[in-house]
């Protein structure tokens, strides 16, 4: 994970009408039929939320460019191999604490078009790993529907439009592992799956070609081209350590120079 600089960026034109008309009327709704909401059977009443609104082209473009077409967990490609799912870092539908607690109606409702809520997602560490996960350190701080505060809230995501990521998850090798024991690194490492066999392939493919370059210096540390291969390995260290690249959290921890 890299951390993600919204700070520059206007919100999208959509969210501020659109999608401000819309959570003022999700509020209302909930606040008009709070006890619905949170039933358990086929009677619960559930929010229609308009994914033409935070799904919007503006949205997905601005996301792209400030991830640098980056899967904000990952930090696969993604738009090399598809569209990329909008993700909601509070879930907007319901949320689990854990894996062995039950799913919880609502969810952070009020926060479906919330510009820093938002961010762009592969769809496995979307879809198949966070899904309705939201753990936080202590439940009972947990934001409640009607208040909406979240201020007291700390949670054991990594949030990286807020949080600096290097300070939690390092890398050994394509391996990612908590830093200093943390808590919200081995929690976003866990629930977000990105210890996953696929995604650590792509990245030793990543790390395997810098070590074979790096390789490359030692053999030739006595011959004439010892310079031009150690001018070789660095401008592709360069270029893998920049965050527009693919898997550059990785790169840095494992290569300094």
């Amino acid at each position: 994970m890299i951390r993600i600089n919204k700070k520059n960026c206007d919100t999208p034109i959509i969210l501020l009408t659109k999608g401000v008309f819309f959570k003022n009327s999700h509020i209302l709704e909930y606040e008009n039929a709070t006890v619905d909401f949170a039933l358990r059977n086929k009677n619960r009443k559930k929010f229609t939320f308009d994914s033409n609104i935070y799904g919007d082209d503006e949205v997905k473009s601005l996301l792209k460019n400030v991830q640098s077409h980056k899967c904000c967990f990952c930090e696969a490609k993604i738009t090399h191999l598809s569209h990329g799912d909008i993700e909601h870092f509070r879930p907007k539908s319901a949320y689990r604490q854990d894996e062995t607690s039950q799913i919880q109606y609502p969810g952070y409702y009020w926060l479906a078009y919330d510009w820093n809520n938002l961010y762009l997602a592969c769809e496995i560490c979307n879809r198949s790993k966070k899904g309705n996960y939201f753990p936080i350190k202590s439940p009972v701080d947990r934001a409640d529907p009607i208040t909406k505060n979240i201020k007291n809230e700390k949670p054991l995501f990594i949030d990286p439009g807020f949080d600096n990521p290097e300070k939690h998850i390092g890398f050994n090798g394509p391996y990612p592992i908590p830093l200093s024991n943390s808590d919200r690194g081995k929690t976003t490492i866990k629930y977000l799956g990105l210890d996953r066999e696929e995604i650590v392939e792509h990245r030793r493919t990543q790390f395997n070609r810098l070590k074979s370059l790096e390789k490359i210096i030692l053999l030739t540390k006595d011959s004439k081209d010892h310079h031009q291969a150690r001018e070789v390995f660095m401008k592709n260290l360069e270029t893998a350590s920049q965050n527009d690249a693919e898997y550059s959290s990785m790169v840095k921890c494992n290569f300094s120079y």
